[in-house]
């Protein structure tokens, strides 16, 4: 056995035994390390809340733009977090209403491509579908103060928001984006894929990014979080230039210039 499949074994338990509150707080640390005075923070895909909770902790006083699209979570949304500007629509590459798939069994089982069938871990006979609307990020009327991180969480639609926010994405320090594995789904036809959202972002001067939160599920890699950079300073003045592993993440430089 590889120390790569032993380490994605351990991380996978770790996260099992300590949910998804221990994530949400490395990630929140990890970008409070590089900009500790946030002042915007855009939370696409915020469910119900779990991770605008995790972030208040380290940054109280954020501005927070909030998109959920499923009208039972973004209720939840509004009521716990009334100070949030949360609006109840999806982020994507142009303005229209699309068919979502909501799993009321499983959230990791709801998108806009389509419903997976998946290696004995998402249940997809609970599957309600239902129009909603979707809005380029860069039509909208949002101010950003910079520090600003986003994270976008759209289960396998992370490529077509991108494509929506391209002129924001000038704005934005630190972008996290969660990273949905082939290996996991039997299709992944529609599925923003990892090599796809790198070339796409580095486009944009992010060319530096950590890899947090790797979930194996049976054995098979699900998806990861991808927190990217634009300021190379820190990563240039400790000489990293490939690969390394501490804790739970590991980090990749991907300048195409160098």
């Amino acid at each position: 056995m590889s120390y790569l499949t032993i380490r994605e074994k351990l991380l996978s338990k770790s996260y099992e035994i300590l949910g998804s509150n221990y994530s949400i707080k490395n990630n929140c640390k990890l970008v409070k390390k590089f900009y500790p005075d946030i002042k915007t923070f855009v939370d696409i895909g915020a469910s119900t809340g779990t991770f605008i909770k995790g972030f208040k902790r380290e940054f109280p006083n954020c501005k927070i733009y909030a998109f959920e699209p499923v009208e039972e979570s973004f209720i939840k949304l509004k009521k716990d977090f009334p100070e949030v500007d949360s609006y109840n629509l999806a982020l994507g590459s142009e303005n229209k209403t699309k068919v979502f798939f909501e799993n009321k069994s499983n959230a990791e089982g709801s998108n806009l491509v389509g419903y997976e069938e998946t290696k004995g871990y998402i249940d997809n006979n609970d599957i309600k579908k239902q129009e909603i609307n979707i809005k380029r990020f860069d039509d909208l009327n949002i101010s950003i103060q910079s520090p600003c991180f986003t994270k976008i969480d759209t289960n396998g639609y992370e490529l077509e928001v991108l494509k929506g926010m391209q002129n924001k994405l000038k704005e934005i320090d630190i972008l996290q984006v969660e990273i949905i594995f082939p290996s996991f789904f039997k299709r992944l036809d529609g599925k923003s894929k990892i090599s796809e959202i790198i070339s796409f972002l580095s486009n944009y001067g992010f060319n530096v990014f950590i890899q947090q939160n790797i979930h194996v599920i049976n054995g098979t890699i699900a998806h990861c979080d991808l927190i990217f950079f634009k300021d190379k300073n820190w990563f240039i003045h400790n000489h990293l230039r490939c690969l390394f592993f501490q804790n739970n993440s590991c980090t990749w430089y991907t300048d195409k210039s160098r």
